[in-house]
């Protein structure tokens, strides 16, 4: 598949040797070399874009069920990110709580991008990466 995602364009397929799919970023890709015309087939039934609802950034990376506090003034951020199919809830008068599918890696980087206006509430293992994140950071800027 070719998908358009956060202003580039990715190739998105399987390789020979790998169950999961692979994200190559067009625009970096050179040196291509002849193909051998030896394909994979692959699910006719599968949608590209809704694969990388959870692909934050294109990280890769199993989904993994994520509990999001957040603002009240991002709502519109979590919807552009994680699109309609996402479960809220109201969190007194001034936050809410998203339900989402994310890949690990991507979860840290964007709730590291919001720091300031969003908490994980769950997985731990993640809360415990971007904890360590905000240890190491608060070293450098001393």
């Amino acid at each position: 598949y070719m998908v358009y995602k956060d202003g580039k364009t990715f190739a998105i397929g399987k390789t020979h040797g790998h169950d999961n799919l692979s994200h190559y970023r067009v625009d970096k890709i050179k040196d291509i070399k002849n193909y051998d015309g030896r394909y994979i087939r692959h699910d006719r039934n599968e949608d590209p874009y809704e694969y990388t609802k959870s692909k934050i950034y294109m990280y890769q990376g199993d989904d993994i069920k994520v509990a999001l506090r957040c603002d009240n003034s991002i709502l519109d951020d979590i919807i552009d990110v994680f699109g309609k199919d996402i479960r809220l809830e109201k969190d007194g008068d001034e936050h809410f709580v998203a339900y989402v599918k994310a890949s690990k890696q991507g979860m840290v980087y964007l709730a590291l991008q919001y720091i300031n206006h969003m908490e994980v509430l769950e997985p731990k293992a993640i809360r415990d990466e971007i904890k360590e994140a905000i240890k190491n950071a608060q070293k450098k800027y001393k």
